[in-house]
This record gives C-alpha cells, structure tokens and sequence, in this order.
C-alpha cells in the first residue's frame, strides 16, 4: 500500500509562521484592570467653581481579594487648577483631594462607601453597583472664583488612584511593588468653566 508523501511547508510560509508567534508573545496583555476618567465638567455654584466627573473603576483581583477579606480601600481624587501662561508653565493656583473608603461587610454582604471628610456613608447590595457609585462624583469644590483672574484663561485636571498609605502597615510594601495595586488613572484635563448654574443655590 502506497503512502502519500505531505508536500513540504514552504520555507517563506514557516517564517512567517514563527515571525507572528513571536510578535503575539512580545505584545502586552490588554489590561483588565485599572482607573480611567470617562468625563470631567465644571460649573459655579455660590461663587465656588465645583466639578462633576465620571470614572470606571475597574480593581484588580489582588485589590478585590482584599476588599472581600475586609481590607478598607481608599480612593483618592485629585484635582488642581492652573492659570494658563503664554510664555512660561502653566500657574497652579488650586490643589485639592477627596478619600472615599470602600468597605465590604461580609455578615451582611454589604458595600459601604464613605466620604471620609463629611463621613457620609451609602450602602450597596451589588459590588458593581458601589463601584459605579464611587467613580460618579458631583459638585466637588475646585476653588473660589474671587482666585480666578478674570484676564486668563484655566485649566482643571483630575486624577484618581488607590491611596496605598491608607492601607494597613503589613499591605503597604507589597501594594507599593505589585502592578495589581497600580491602578492610577492618567490626568484628566478640561478648560475650568466659570458659567453660574443657578439651579444648584
């Protein structure tokens, strides 16, 4: 009985074959997780310019692994104001930062997060529910408009992140040298607008 011989792979169709394993394992993975802010808009209220944002938390398996063992994990916001300068840097004029805690009650299956300078507290059912909750902030002050010059122009810029000095003394270190902790989001900038929303007096 007679074998069929297999027609030999030609040489230029292996390399290309080799060539594009290669290129698939140099590529990086696309990330799972990580902060990244969707929208940021300013407006004034009471003579305060105050921002509203959006942002899509998406934690980590390492972070979501200590949330679920009752590890706290505080997310801070961080915004400032710059003056806008033909010639030279821009002026930062305004630095502010707000912690929410994120907490997890297992008893209860509860999500709790608290707004740690007014110690507001909402509770979610669903985890996802809470994160969604915690990336949509509203009418945070940025700085008084008396600060603005009326003559130039402004910039707001925000950037959101684990608070990794908040987590207990043990977790630090390793948060500090582990990617699965870095989930900072890169600056969010927007021209700072100065249009009066008298719904919000």
């Amino acid at each position: 009985m007679s074998r069929k011989s297999v027609p030999p792979i030609p040489l230029v169709a292996l390399l290309l074959a080799v060539a594009l394993s290669l290129l698939a394992l140099a590529l990086p993975a696309e990330d799972t997780h990580g902060f990244r802010i969707l929208s940021a808009e300013s407006r004034v209220r009471n003579d305060m310019a105050v921002f509203d944002a959006d942002v899509a938390l998406r934690f980590s398996d390492e972070v979501l692994e200590a949330l679920d063992n009752g590890v706290p994990i505080t997310v801070a916001f961080e915004a400032e104001v710059k003056q806008r300068r033909e010639y030279l840097w821009d002026k930062t004029i305004a630095e502010r930062s707000w912690l929410f805690q994120l907490r997890y009650h297992s008893l209860t299956q509860r999500h709790e997060i608290i707004d740690l300078a007014t110690g507001d507290l909402h509770s979610y059912r669903a985890r996802h529910a809470a994160l969604i909750a915690l990336g949509q902030v509203h009418g945070l002050p940025l700085i008084d408009t008396e600060l603005l010059d009326p003559q130039a122009g402004h910039l707001a810029r925000l950037r959101v992140g684990i608070d990794i000095e908040a987590l207990p003394a043990p977790l630090r270190l390793p948060a500090y040298l582990s990617a699965q902790w870095d989930l900072d989001s890169d600056w969010y900038e927007w021209p700072l607008a100065v249009t009066r929303d008298d719904t919000d007096q």
